[in-house]
């Protein structure tokens, strides 16, 4: 998850476990490109919801696990 994040979040974005996506520079935007990268990847479906409520990255990784 934090790899996928540094791909779509600017450049000077560090994300770690704890840190929340919209706190490290996401928006709507990042958040659509996240969902498909993740599809792209790990072929799992991550609906712009569960980016929106997520406190941070780990709750967000739980989440699709799930």
């Amino acid at each position: 998850m934090l790899d996928l994040c540094a791909e779509v979040l600017p450049p000077n974005a560090t994300p770690t476990h704890d840190s929340n996506f919209f706190a490290l520079g996401g928006d709507s935007l990042t958040a659509t490109a996240l969902a498909a990268l993740a599809h792209e990847r790990w072929g799992v479906t991550i609906e712009a919801e569960q980016i929106f409520i997520a406190r941070d990255l780990a709750s967000l990784y739980r989440a699709i696990q799930a």
